[in-house]
């Protein structure tokens, strides 16, 4: 897509404030959150909880459609959702049903890992080796992180 396309799209997106305005009594119910407040307070990735920057230095996060243009999708607010980078990457090819069970089930921990492998030299198979990985692995796998 190129940058004018780029640009046009964003422009007919709402704004994340709109967007955490309608979404945050579903995220609370959801268990996302414990209040419209908090939803509404900061820039957080509605997927896995994640703050982006600082309340004096915020990051904006990514306005995500649920449903792609492409696929039918429409940049009204009911279709987008606020997404860390590495959260919007992570369900970038999921729509509907799907993409409402990788949201629910979507962990801090889950965006963590997949942070350091994209981001340790050598992925995952030298991430392994690293003193500690297994035994963390383990926990988050009996605690079904």
């Amino acid at each position: 897509m190129s940058t004018k396309s780029q640009i046009e799209v964003r422009k007919g997106m709402p704004l994340r404030k709109k967007i955490r305005e309608y979404w945050a009594e579903w995220l609370v119910e959801q268990q996302k959150f414990d209040s419209v407040s908090e939803v509404m307070e900061a820039e957080y990735c509605f997927a896995c909880g994640f703050l982006s920057g600082t309340e004096q230095k915020p990051i904006p996060l990514h306005r995500a459609h649920i449903l792609a243009l492409c696929d039918g999708g429409s940049n009204d607010v009911s279709n987008i959702h606020v997404l860390c980078i590495n959260c919007h990457e992570s369900s970038e090819y999921i729509n509907g049903d799907e993409y409402f069970l990788w949201f629910k089930n979507r962990t801090i921990f889950q965006r963590l890992i997949e942070q350091g492998v994209r981001n340790y030299p050598g992925g995952l198979t030298s991430l392994a080796k690293v003193s500690g990985f297994q035994e963390t692995m383990d926990l988050l796998a009996k605690n079904k992180i």
